[in-house]
């Protein structure tokens, strides 16, 4: 390993302080003793620069492109604007690595390609890059420039695999979404008053992934209404038009926070009944998807009621912490019949959740981190 031990990231994403991906790597690689900077381009497409909560240092292009072209398309042209301000802002000599987050980035590696300098961080499997057999060439010249590649858990490597997109399964690691000891070692603390105010004693199952149709939010809300025993806190953005459906029929029975900072969202978990975590099999990303918010759940000793989805179906199969549907959550029946029976063996999984919650923690992934970044 070279000397000077830097890495630049070229991320894309919502904003630094919410994408927790980057923090726990960013706090990982600092206690491997390297120097970290990021270049990025926000979703909002506004600039700014600074040092992150983290203590690293950060600048965020704004794109002319991005403001003057079609939103999700000339893809080739903004990843360029972005390439020639990145590399006339710091070039890549200095650096022993250049940490690419998500496939949007990814095409800075066919544009400037330095062999052995790369590493690819895939947080989703790459959909555009394997959308046909053109783009699937193009993934594999990107694969061909990189050291190493990383991916979210091994179920979205094997399906890659099965795809005819992985090379060389040797440069691959798998990096799972695992919350970090701040998340779980943070003390327990109470409901505001508000929000006690709003449940009335009653119970509730905690659905932290948003109002998003593929999520299942309407399904999930007349399941639990249908049980009579709960009620529901829906943390993070409704999906526009389903707010007001939401409210109308459902009333005082669900509780909409919107946004909750990270850390905030831990008293919504740790007084749950349950975490209740779907994703409709609409594509592959979705199928392989094991979210932040899952691992939050059981990090917290709260059981959780899931899709079938097979990173999940078999976390909760091998330590019995919950509950899996049948299907994916698109019926009312299969999820009333679920929170029925996590409700009725209620005390086993809380016990069995207790029991591991210290298993999925970002830490106990350091050995992996090592040896993705040893030379």
């Amino acid at each position: 390993m070279r000397e000077n031990k830097n890495i630049l990231m070229l991320v894309r994403t919502s904003g630094l302080e919410y994408d927790d991906r980057v923090r726990k790597e960013c706090l990982s690689l600092i206690k491997l003793g390297y120097s970290i900077e990021i270049l990025a381009n926000y979703t909002n497409n506004e600039a700014s620069k600074g040092i992150t909560s983290y203590g690293v240092p950060f600048k965020v292009f704004r794109l002319f492109t991005r403001a003057m072209l079609p939103s999700s398309k000339f893809l080739l042209i903004k990843m360029f604007e972005f390439w020639i301000r990145t590399f006339i802002k710091k070039g890549f000599k200095k650096y022993d690595f250049v940490w690419i987050h998500e496939e949007y980035m990814a095409l800075n590696i066919l544009i400037k390609p330095v062999r052995g300098k790369y590493i690819f961080d895939l947080h989703e499997l790459p959909s555009f890059l394997s959308a046909n057999e053109k783009r699937k060439r193009i993934y594999k010249k990107i694969e061909n420039k990189c050291f190493k590649l990383i991916v979210a858990n091994v179920d979205r490597l094997d399906f890659m695999e099965s795809e005819g997109l992985v090379g060389d399964r040797s440069i691959y690691h798998v990096l799972n979404n695992f919350p970090d000891k701040i998340f779980n070692q943070h003390p327990k603390k109470g409901l505001s008053k508000e929000i006690l105010k709003q449940l009335d004693s009653v119970p509730y199952i905690l659905m932290q992934g948003g109002g998003h149709k593929d999520r299942y939010p309407l399904e999930a809300l007349e399941a639990i209404k249908k049980t009579a025993k709960f009620k529901a806190v829906l943390i993070g953005p409704v999906e526009e038009g389903y707010k007001d459906e939401i409210q109308e029929k459902y009333g005082n029975m669900v509780i909409l926070t919107g946004y909750i900072n990270q850390m905030d969202i831990i008293s919504y978990i740790d007084y749950a009944v349950a975490s209740l975590v779907m994703y409709s099999h609409v594509n592959p990303n979705n199928i392989y998807c094991e979210p932040n918010r899952f691992y939050q759940a059981l990090m917290r000793g709260v059981p959780v009621v899931v899709g079938n989805n097979p990173p999940m179906k078999r976390i909760i199969n091998t330590s019995n912490v919950g509950v899996v549907l049948s299907l994916d959550g698109r019926d009312v029946e299969d999820i009333t019949k679920g929170i029925e029976l996590l409700d009725k063996n209620y005390a086993m999984y809380k016990e069995n959740a207790l029991t591991i919650k210290d298993r999925f923690v970002w830490e106990s992934q350091m050995e992996e981190i090592k040896r993705i970044v040893n030379t």
